[in-house]
């Protein structure tokens, strides 16, 4: 005689699969989102990078691209039609509103210090083919854009990236990163000279774990390209430079 299962049996094997199910399936579409961000990361540090090494060829070093005395959108338009014809882009939407989300979060869940990177008239911004947010901006001082300083932190240009555009969480450090033009390439922010420093500014204008400085998630880049993970989202007090580069 057959023995099958009952429709009882039946029944709480489901229930049982839905619960684990409901219990991991966050867990899982989030990682899947997190390496999706990082991949996105990548593939913008290396759009940027091959972008300024092919303006360099016409244009010369960066150092080179600035007026005195044009900061803010004037600056910023100049980067932007230097790199523009090696960028793919969708919509530009110039110091105007339309290619970012309307507001912005630090990593540690505030709003963004420096105010709506959308509706900011400093900053020059597009979309990119593949969703992506940018936005240019410059200080307009070209001392801040010269040999000695190369990888301390000063920089030609800053690029903002909302690696997948207007979609949430908008956050800095988890979809929203920096890459700095130096005078000479493209480096992600937090990048610097030495692991004691790439450490300071990594606790403290990343995670926000060291002496908080706001706003915190704007040096997560370089970690997140050199240790390929976002891993300080978990356990930030246990990562260096140099020493421990993930959970355990």
């Amino acid at each position: 005689m057959k023995k099958g299962f009952t429709l009882a049996e039946v029944l709480i094997t489901l229930g049982i699969i839905g619960v684990v199910a409901a219990l991991t399936m966050p867990s899982l579409i989030a990682k899947h989102q997190e390496k999706e961000r990082i991949v996105r990361l990548k593939k913008a540090y290396s759009i940027f990078s091959n972008a300024v090494n092919l303006a360099k060829i016409e244009h010369g070093d960066p150092n080179t691209w600035f007026i005195e005395g044009q900061p803010d959108a004037p600056g910023a338009q100049v980067v932007y039609t230097i790199l523009k014809p090696y960028l793919k882009t969708i919509k530009d939407c110039g110091n105007k509103t339309g290619c970012w989300a309307a507001s912005l979060k630090e990593l540690d869940g505030n709003p963004y210090s420096y105010g709506s990177i959308n509706t900011s008239t400093s900053q020059w911004k597009l979309l990119l083919v593949d969703g992506m947010s940018i936005g240019f901006t410059v200080s307009g001082d070209i001392n801040e854009c010269v040999d000695r300083y190369s990888l301390t932190g000063y920089e030609c240009a800053v690029i903002h990236i909302d690696v997948n555009g207007k979609a949430p969480p908008n956050t800095f450090g988890k979809d929203i990163f920096r890459l700095i033009i130096h005078t000479d390439q493209v480096i992600p922010s937090g990048l610097f000279t030495n692991n004691a420093m790439n450490n300071g500014q990594f606790h403290n204008r990343c995670t926000g774990t060291g002496t908080p400085v706001p706003p915190i998630g704007i040096h997560c880049a370089a970690w997140v390209i050199a240790h390929d993970n976002m891993d300080y989202l978990r356990c930030a007090g246990d990562l260096s430079w140099g020493g421990q580069t993930s959970c355990r």
